[in-house]
């Protein structure tokens, strides 16, 4: 059990050093990333036939609270999907969001995000920055938000 705890604390320890504060290591710049506090009272809840493209959604995710811009996401598009990036207001984070032709093809397309992705309908949500906390953060609060 010793050796596990000196093991982690190691880890942690040489683990942060080399990189530049605020960007995983060094010293706290003592800044916190915002909180998204959602409203589910807001607006009523999202029904899956409701949005018929990614500024509807973003729209509708800004009335519950989770303030997002949506911008394009030419670099990530594909011919049978498109993209757009869903900023957050500290214009770090960004959630991807793709538009899949079916329900079906969005389930098949989420299988390959892993943990950095979630399906709602046809849209599939995809952490970009999931290095960084605002990401997770505003990806979490789309999460919320949408279920």
């Amino acid at each position: 059990m010793r050796t596990a705890c000196f093991v982690l604390v190691v880890c942690l320890v040489v683990g942060c050093e080399g990189k530049p504060a605020g960007k995983g290591g060094g010293k706290p710049t003592g800044k916190k990333p915002p909180v998204v506090k959602i409203d589910k009272d807001k607006t009523p809840k999202a029904t899956p036939d409701r949005f018929k493209n990614a500024n509807e959604l973003g729209a509708y995710l800004n009335d519950r609270g989770v303030k997002v811009t949506v911008e394009p996401g030419m670099l990530f598009d594909r011919p049978e999907r498109p993209c757009s990036a869903f900023v957050g207001t500290s214009n770090v984070a960004v959630v991807l969001v793709y538009l899949c032709k079916s329900e079906a093809e969005a389930e098949e397309f989420v299988g390959t995000t892993g943990d950095k992705g979630f399906r709602y309908a046809r849209f599939v949500m995809v952490n970009h920055g999931a290095e960084k906390v605002e990401s997770g953060r505003l990806f979490d609060a789309m999460k919320i938000a949408l279920k």
